[in-house]
């Protein structure tokens, strides 16, 4: 083997050509295996960018876990807010919802009170009608009962409950279609209330009716005989306005609990929207 030292190229070449076979075979096979090693180190060199290698290292993993945690909170803080605002949001929206349900409530309650008054009032006209045109066929009101110098002031008094009959007769059957109507659409739900109602806007007719009939078939009656005149029709009628203004009492009380209890009422009135 050759001594170790440092040869130059000349002297290298000079020097190997005394070696043996043996040698110059070992030689071979030292520079094989240093070229092996170099095309290794230099393929995992390509392998791996440097980036990749500074991921791998512990400073990397540190970085990455740092980033993705700053990041992980601020998504998660974003959410926090974003259904914060939508709680809120949605929480205004009910309430304004409510409040505008619980003032069409109210306006639907006051149209309905007005539907009922006009109604009663009507009805009241007619029976005040119909029993002032009963009494016309008794003495009372006769003209026969009075003097001559009287009897104009009778018979203008007469007149005066022949027309009001009349003009009740008159506005009772132009109006009960549309009270019907309107009965029906602020009642909907309530056919307990269009029942009574219906009830009572037959037996109206039929008591002015028997009004009529009774004043055109007698005259000069006593004040005891009045007293049997439309009997039948005036009491059935009496009864319907009790059932009625029963069941209107009922509804109002129902109502008048709900406007005290506007979350109870609110539930209700979104429970019916979404009907």
């Amino acid at each position: 083997m050759p001594k170790e030292g440092n040869l130059s190229s000349t002297e290298d070449k000079s020097v190997q050509q005394n070696w043996s076979e043996d040698e110059k075979r070992l030689l071979r096979h030292e520079a094989f295996i240093s070229e092996v090693v170099r095309l290794r180190t230099h393929s995992a060199s390509d392998k791996k960018p440097v980036w990749l290698l500074f991921l791998e290292s512990n400073g990397g993993t540190a970085l990455i876990t740092a980033v993705l945690g700053a990041l992980l909170v601020q998504w998660i803080s974003g959410n926090i807010q974003r259904s914060l605002k939508e709680r809120e949001f949605q929480q205004a929206w009910m309430q304004a919802r409510g409040n505008q349900a619980l003032t069409a409530y109210k306006e639907q309650l006051d149209q309905e009170e007005q539907i009922v008054r006009r109604a009663y009032d009507l009805i009241g006209s007619t029976i005040q009608a119909s029993e002032d045109l009963i009494d016309l066929s008794g003495q009372e009101l006769s003209l026969n009962t009075y003097k001559p110098s009287e009897r104009k002031k009778i018979a203008e008094q007469r007149d005066r409950i022949r027309k009001a009959y009349n003009k009740a007769d008159t506005d009772w059957r132009s109006q009960r279609k549309n009270l019907s109507l309107l009965i029906a659409l602020y009642h909907h739900g309530h056919v307990e209330i269009v029942r009574e109602w219906q009830g009572v806007d037959d037996a109206v007719p039929t008591y002015m009716d028997c009004a009529l009939a009774w004043y055109d078939a007698h005259h000069d009656e006593t004040p005891e005989t009045l007293k049997t005149a439309c009997v039948t029709e005036k009491k059935n009628l009496a009864d319907k306005l009790d059932q009625l203004t029963a069941t209107l009492g009922d509804f109002r009380s129902r109502a008048r609990e709900d406007w005290e209890s506007p979350d109870k009422l609110i539930q209700k009135l979104e429970k019916a929207a979404q009907h």
